[in-house]
């Protein structure tokens, strides 16, 4: 098996101090520890691919490192891609996740959130199979939540989703930039959020230059 390098192994390719190289990977080099020491810790920790130990990084941070994932699937399952890309950013950064699938159900919800409470996960991702309105629950005013792909009514919660309106209007624009005079849209359900605020952006496109839109709709 490989020998995984310690905190002591860089410290002596950088020729500092074991401390030293707690102070600047753990971030408190500042006032303590030069540029120069600071840069030649790094690039041997780079060079050695050193990862400090989660379990000592949690007992001096006070913190988890994990994150609680609530998701459930939709009309065509979960959204693969965006939980594949959550996943290898936190893996890279050197966080834990813990999908929970709350079958859209309230009782489903609350019971992954108290197990998530329990698990004492440094915050929430709410990811969902399609955009939607996502009404929070009380917890999540005590955990740092963010809502991917869905939106809070009330605007308390920071939320990453397509702008869905924009990209209708772009869609419109460059239609009519072609020359044409009349827009033919196939849509998706009007129950569907992002289906209606693609729709909402074509049409304001066009009716800002008399272009007529049809509009046939499929479910």
């Amino acid at each position: 098996m490989a020998h995984k390098a310690t905190a002591q192994d860089v410290a002596d390719l950088a020729g500092v101090s074991r401390s030293a190289v707690s102070l600047v990977l753990n971030g408190r080099a500042k006032g303590h520890i030069s540029r120069d020491k600071q840069h030649a810790i790094i690039e041997a920790a780079r060079r050695l691919n050193y990862t400090p130990n989660a379990i000592a990084l949690s007992l001096r941070s006070r913190r988890s490192r994990t994150i609680g994932v609530l998701t459930w699937p939709g009309h065509s399952g979960v959204s693969v891609p965006m939980l594949h890309a959550t996943l290898g950013k936190a893996t890279a950064e050197g966080y834990l996740l813990i999908f929970m699938d709350t079958a859209n159900d309230d009782d489903h919800q609350s019971r992954a959130l108290a197990t998530l409470h329990d698990r004492q996960v440094d915050a929430l991702l709410v990811i969902a199979p399609q955009l939607i309105d996502y009404r929070p629950v009380d917890v999540m005013s005590t955990i740092p939540t963010i809502l991917v792909n869905c939106l809070d009514p009330n605007g308390g919660l920071t939320s990453i989703v397509a702008d869905e309106y924009a990209a209708g209007a772009a869609a419109a624009r460059l239609l009519i930039e072609a020359g044409h005079r009349r827009i033919g849209v196939v849509a998706g359900s009007p129950n569907a959020m992002d289906s209606r605020l693609r729709l909402e952006g074509v049409e304001a496109a066009a009716a800002a230059e008399h272009i007529d839109v049809s509009v046939r709709t499929v479910s």
